[in-house]
Order: C-alpha cells, then structure tokens, then sequence
C-alpha cells in the first residue's frame, strides 16, 4: 500500500523547449498480504476518503 501525493513540475530550457516532470512524493509504504489467501477477497479494495 502507498500513500502519498503527485507532484508536477514544468519549465523551459535554455534552448525553449518545455519538460515536464510527474513526481510520486511517498509519505508511506506498506506491503500487504498476497490476496487470494483463506477468508480474504480478491476482489476487496481500499476504500478512498478523499476525491482527487
């Protein structure tokens, strides 16, 4: 499990071209135990409390 947030930065070159960077900024990081396993559902999926 992640939580974090996304970061996105752009800017200029010196020749002009704009770049573009998409940053994941990870606050926390947790493995979970593999789904499928006795009394757990596949298809269960965390519940999301804030919109995007």
């Amino acid at each position: 499990m992640v939580e974090g947030r996304l970061r996105f930065q752009s800017w200029e070159t010196e020749a002009g071209d704009k770049r573009n960077k998409l940053s994941v900024m990870l606050e926390t990081f947790q493995f979970l135990p593999k789904s499928g396993g006795a009394g757990q559902s596949a298809a269960s999926e965390p519940k999301i409390d804030e919109p995007w």
